[in-house]
């Protein structure tokens, strides 16, 4: 069985894709969100950067206020289906579609001087990837955070995911981002079951090797080779990666 630990409704398209490739799954979201109503202004040298869906959550909530920046405002974006999801609320100019954000700040590097002089806005919740911005600066591109929603982390696991860790029938557990793995390991640690974690061999499957490098900074107790990631960072990739594991075959 694989734990998804994503939010409510992406949890459950994860949960649809798994079980058209035959495997079993039991989400427990442990991420929720509280979207702001925040003053978003155009000008000529700004570059909205979108790199997750809430963020085009947030912004589809709001649409009445920013009917300007999906006509006008010009878009760098992180992953395919945060692009389609832009289009499918009306944004017009998406310029760029990066893999990850070192995908995309490469790519506004490799552009030279008229690319990191532009203004850039992330438009993010208030957990997002520090790295990044810090990555920015020292390349001299010029950014500033737009927070547009606020990351709600629980306070349990669900006694499902708990008894169904503890008796071994979790065999997988998926991580989309580091906070979310964060908020996991913090309450498995409130509730013992890290030791379970780590004698029953569970395989943490990550969306992305940046992830898979933190949750081996989080927890010494699990096994170096139970840690993996996707090759590519998309949920197609991850299920891919997830068929290549013999024991949810078994």
């Amino acid at each position: 069985m694989i734990l998804i630990t994503r939010p409510v409704s992406e949890a459950k398209d994860f949960s649809i894709a798994l079980k058209r490739n035959n495997f079993l799954s039991l989400s427990d979201s442990i991420l929720s969100f509280n979207f702001r109503r925040k003053k978003i202004s155009l000008s000529k040298n700004k570059i909205f950067i979108v790199t997750s869906s809430q963020s085009v959550k947030a912004l589809q909530k709001n649409r009445a206020i920013y009917g300007e920046l999906f006509d006008e405002g010009v878009f760098f974006v992180v992953g395919k289906k945060v692009s389609l999801n832009l289009k499918g609320i009306g944004v017009k100019n998406i310029k760029s579609i990066s893999q990850d954000t070192d995908h995309l700040l490469r790519k506004i590097v490799s552009k030279g001087s008229k690319y990191k002089k532009l203004n850039y806005e992330y438009l993010c919740g208030s957990k997002i990837n520090d790295d990044f911005i810090s990555q920015c600066k020292n390349k001299k591109v010029l950014i500033r955070k737009k927070v547009l929603y606020d990351s709600i982390p629980s306070n349990e696991l669900s006694k499902k995911t708990i008894q169904n860790i503890q008796n071994g029938k979790i065999k997988v557990v998926t991580f989309f981002s580091i906070y979310t793995a964060k908020i996991f390991f913090n309450l498995a640690k409130k509730e013992d079951i890290l030791k379970d974690l780590h004698y029953n061999n569970v395989i943490i499957m990550c969306l992305s090797r940046r992830i898979a490098f933190s949750v081996a900074k989080m927890t010494k107790i699990l096994k170096k080779n139970s840690i993996k990631w996707s090759t590519l960072p998309n949920q197609e990739s991850m299920i891919k990666s997830l068929k290549s594991i013999k024991k949810l075959n078994n």
